[in-house]
């Protein structure tokens, strides 16, 4: 029987492999939609962050949303041609948050 920890391991990349996905890890989350691919290749919990692999030239916008109404900008991270990681140094006053990646 594997642990809750590598069944929700699991769980994120699957999700992470189709367009539409959503990956919820403790209390923050993370969606993304795009027709573009956004390879996620690591979430840490505490605080949250994500990296992602990036191409040289893109600019890659973090955003966040409460009810998926209204996504708010949080950061503008420039591809490098490497993986980049987001840490979320916000204080959180939410529960629970979801984040997205944009091209």
């Amino acid at each position: 029987m594997k642990s809750t920890n590598t069944r929700n391991n699991d769980e994120v990349k699957k999700l992470i492999a189709t367009t539409m996905a959503t990956a919820l890890f403790a209390s923050a989350a993370f969606a993304q939609v795009s027709t573009d691919s956004v390879q996620i290749v690591g979430i840490t919990k505490s605080p949250f962050g994500m990296s992602f692999n990036t191409e040289k030239g893109d600019q890659y916008v973090i955003e966040s949303t409460l009810d998926f109404d209204k996504w708010n900008t949080v950061e503008t991270l420039d591809g490098t041609g490497q993986t980049v990681k987001f840490v979320e140094l916000r204080e959180i006053y939410y529960p629970q948050q979801y984040y997205r990646v944009r091209l």
